[in-house]
């Protein structure tokens, strides 16, 4: 996967990850607006490269994880990894 290409994330890889992080702030206690497929692509993905864009939607959420490596798995909770799903 190549960070400099346009974002390309499926709309069921963000729910993915947005469901996961809804769980963590189940767990903690915080509150995590889930995905909107209509708002969030377009004000947080579209046109960005692959792991900016997966950056900015979760810091709209105010979730923030490392940043890790494109050789990231995508079982690892980096936005690399994240972004590799």
């Amino acid at each position: 996967m190549n960070n400099s290409n346009a974002c390309s994330l499926s709309i069921k890889e963000l729910d993915k990850v947005s469901k996961q992080k809804e769980l963590t702030a189940i767990n903690t206690g915080r509150d995590i607006e889930p995905y909107n497929e209509k708002q969030d692509y377009l004000q947080y993905i579209d046109g960005k490269p692959r792991y900016d864009g997966v950056q900015s939607l979760l810091e709209s959420r105010d979730i923030h994880i490392p940043y890790g490596s494109p050789e990231d798995s995508p079982d690892k909770e980096t936005i690399c990894g994240l972004g590799n799903n």
